[in-house]
């Protein structure tokens, strides 16, 4: 899997992106009501549109990482199998 981690301190760095700046509170609301992309969804975007098939990102809800996969990016033959399910936090 080719993948773009932006939950190290490093690539953040190197990309001048802040977590801060990851962690906006408002994201839904700059999105839907003033119709702009967020910030995080450009990330995202450009991430996928480079042809990364994920990106690993810090979590904005709780401690940890995602792994935000592009399932239309996988490389043939390739699928996820989520493992220890009841180890996840329950959806949202």
């Amino acid at each position: 899997m080719v993948a773009v981690s932006i939950s190290d301190a490093t690539m953040r760095r190197r990309l001048d992106i802040t977590k801060q700046s990851m962690s906006m509170p408002d994201w839904e609301k700059r999105q839907n009501l003033d119709e702009q992309e967020a910030f995080t969804q450009q990330i995202g975007r450009l991430a996928r549109d480079t042809g990364f098939e994920a990106i690993l990102v810090p979590s904005a809800a709780a401690r940890g990482k995602n792994l935000d996969v592009f399932s239309d990016r996988l490389l043939e033959g390739l699928y996820l199998k989520v493992i220890n399910r009841h180890l996840l936090p329950p959806e949202r």
